[in-house]
């Protein structure tokens, strides 16, 4: 096998594997956006860390969308098997609350 065919196997795999568990991450990290604006609130600090945390969790949003969107797009059936799964199925609802945040 070719380095451009290993290439292509690591990313197909990459994907087929990527985890639903990853989303709630998102969830976390707004937290700590929130902490960040009360701790500039409270120390009148003038350094836009919670905005900028912010910015950045809804960039990781759109991008762990975006990729679960693509295994669920290529890989059905790993998203099937994940929504069947005992534990996993319970991070599906996920979605719609890390996009409230």
């Amino acid at each position: 096998m070719n380095r451009e065919n290993q290439d292509t196997v690591l990313r197909e795999s990459r994907l087929k594997h990527f985890p639903i568990t990853i989303l709630p991450t998102v969830m976390g990290l707004t937290g700590l956006a929130i902490v960040l604006f009360k701790f500039e609130h409270v120390f009148a600090v003038n350094i836009p860390l919670g905005a900028t945390v912010l910015y950045a969790v809804t960039a990781w949003f759109a991008f762990v969308l975006g990729v679960y969107t693509m295994k669920l797009i290529r890989y059905p059936d790993q998203v099937k098997a994940e929504f069947r799964h005992p534990i996993r199925v319970n991070f599906f609802p996920a979605i719609s609350t890390a996009s409230c945040c």
